[in-house]
């Protein structure tokens, strides 16, 4: 089609990229970069879902030393030693 229209210094380009495109080695360097976009991708998916699970522990946490400190029966270092909390994160996040 290109071709039909006359303009040479486009086909030529046409050529080339399609030279370039299909050989071996654009063919293997697009091959690897697929491969590494896929594996950036699974690696930033598996640390969003480890961020979530630590921000669910760290919430569930946060609501046992709100029902311990609301029971009145622990002191904050009890309850941080039972939640694995520190006494800051108990103080500023429950009290």
């Amino acid at each position: 089609m290109i071709d039909e229209l006359g303009v040479s210094e486009l086909s030529e380009a046409v050529t080339a990229y399609r030279t370039v495109t299909l050989s071996p080695e654009f063919q293997e360097m697009a091959r690897i970069r697929e491969h590494n976009e896929a594996s950036a991708l699974y690696n930033a998916e598996q640390r969003g879902r480890e961020e979530g699970r630590e921000e669910g522990y760290k919430e569930a946490n946060l609501n046992i030393a709100r029902k311990l400190k609301n029971a009145g029966t622990m002191t904050i270092a009890e309850i941080a030693e039972l939640t694995g909390l520190s006494t800051e994160e108990i103080e500023f996040h429950v009290l």
